[in-house]
């Protein structure tokens, strides 16, 4: 249990879906960032490589990233079988319960993220799953826990 939440043990199949809000919100952010990064270079207030990276990094890659998790926004469903993730920034990822290793919650700058590390000779090492449809990644972390313990012939590792 993390703080007052309790979870229900029904184990039926739980569908987790990232916020379209919260990418469009991000989508305004770099287009703002974008027309600024624009209006500096043009303007000659700062340094052209600087306004380069913004109109990079802001312009080409974040404005289609978020455009793309707009249209379609990754998710995470979790099952008897393991878990589904698919992510805008990667490919859908299905582990089942015996290819787990440990499921761990991790700091990645400033926010904590799920870290979920496979079994030696899995297809896949590791996976990294941040917060969904306002679950932060405490909740997440404890939902996979509990669905793999009750689902797995041997025990999930927990430290979180």
């Amino acid at each position: 249990m993390v703080g007052s939440m309790v979870l229900v043990n029904t184990y039926e199949p739980l569908m987790m879906q990232q916020e379209r809000l919260r990418n469009a919100r991000l989508l305004l952010v770099c287009v703002a960032f974008t027309v600024a990064s624009y209006y500096l270079w043009i303007y000659g207030y700062i340094n052209i490589l600087v306004c380069m990276v913004g109109i990079l990094f802001f312009g080409i890659i974040g404005i289609p990233a978020m455009t793309m998790a707009i249209i379609k926004p990754g998710y995470l469903r979790v099952d008897e079988n393991g878990f589904e993730f698919d992510n805008v920034n990667a490919r859908k990822v299905k582990i089942s319960w015996d290819q787990i290793e440990s499921i761990q919650l991790r700091n990645v700058g400033l926010y904590k993220h799920v870290h979920v590390r496979c079994l030696p000779g899995s297809r896949r090492n590791a996976l990294i799953i941040s917060r969904m449809s306002g679950y932060p990644a405490e909740r997440i972390a404890e939902i996979l826990v509990d669905y793999g313990e009750n689902f797995r012939q041997n025990q999930v590792d927990q430290e979180y």
